[in-house]
């Protein structure tokens, strides 16, 4: 996916594109400047593809990561459910208003 959107943003056919104009306008005096620039637009190109695939595989790392743990949790709590060892969670200062004006009507 990320490789994609880099070919998309920077695609190889520029820095080719590039490289020929100038080789063919300036033949001999900047063909080896076209050919490192066409060098170096290539390697920045892999550079981006490598960090945007390790970071896109970090990211799915912490999504399977946090996505354990949520379902670890969910069943913990059916378990504590189905065993009626439910918790009871303090009220809030609103609740504790509202339970006190629902009783004394």
């Amino acid at each position: 996916m990320i490789d994609e959107v880099i070919e998309r943003a920077v695609p190889w056919g520029v820095f080719i594109g590039i490289g020929a104009l100038i080789g063919a306008a300036f033949p001999r005096e900047t063909r080896a400047a076209a050919k490192t620039a066409m060098l170096t637009g290539f390697r920045a190109v892999d550079w981006l593809q490598g960090m945007g695939a390790e970071a896109f595989e970090k990211g799915q790392d912490v999504f399977a990561e946090a996505r354990l743990e949520y379902e670890q949790t969910a069943r913990e709590a059916e378990r504590n459910a189905e065993r009626r060892r439910l918790r009871v969670v303090p009220s809030t200062p609103r609740r504790r208003r509202a339970r006190r004006a629902a009783e004394s009507t």
